[in-house]
């Protein structure tokens, strides 16, 4: 269950406190000014903030497609941030059109092997899902599947529980199998026991009336 304290404490604050502390230490090494630092920082938050809008709103409308689909997406609006925000800091700090131009290629060229990178995260994701469908499958039959596959750290938890809820209900069904058997065996016992005495009874009735019937006579 997703719990917003907890995802605030353990994820989104030392991320923040991680990114200011680098961010610090970068200055620092690179011995800029204070108030410059501040200002690269707030132009690149404000266009992030911007272009993570855009994007949140573009993976919400994109959220029934593939996790390929959703990588190449996520690529792209981070790409998208960085080259505003560059764009930004370098109108702020009067740079020139070169100097931007060879920091815009850059940043392309390396967005380009993060987007193969974010396809082929998507493609494995793809397999993850495809092997998850088969585990789940597996429920309430008999039948097992082994694929060699290993799935990243959640998928791979989520999969342990559905194999064993398969061999769970397994167990069960083959149990219920084995009652159901026995069951039958034994009403077939207990009905022909039955028939022979109710064979039983009515040959001694009719003996019975096959005797009287001689007396008579």
């Amino acid at each position: 269950m997703f719990k917003p304290r907890h995802f605030v404490l353990h994820r989104l604050l030392p991320a923040v406190v991680l990114s200011a502390v680098a961010i610090a230490g970068v200055a620092l090494l690179a011995g800029m000014p204070e108030r410059e630092t501040w200002s690269i920082v707030g132009i690149t938050a404000g266009a992030s903030a911007l272009v993570s809008i855009t994007g949140g709103v573009v993976l919400h409308i994109a959220r029934r497609r593939s996790i390929a689909t959703q990588s190449a997406l996520l690529s792209i609006s981070v790409l998208a941030s960085a080259l505003l925000g560059s764009w930004g800091v370098a109108q702020a700090m009067f740079l020139s059109d070169h100097d931007f131009a060879v920091l815009a290629v850059v940043l392309v060229a390396s967005a380009v092997t993060s987007l193969v990178g974010a396809l082929g995260l998507g493609w494995r994701m793809h397999l993850s899902a495809a092997r998850l469908i088969a585990t789940t499958r597996e429920i309430g039959t008999l039948e097992s599947t082994t694929l060699d596959l290993e799935h990243p750290g959640e998928l791979a938890l989520l999969e342990i529980e559905l194999r064993n809820t398969a061999q769970r209900l397994r167990v069960e069904q083959t149990r219920a199998q084995t009652l159901e058997k026995s069951r039958r065996d034994l009403i077939a016992w207990v009905s022909g026991d039955v028939c022979d005495l109710a064979r039983s009874i009515q040959q001694l009735v009719d003996d019975s009336n096959s005797l009287q019937a001689s007396a008579l006579h």
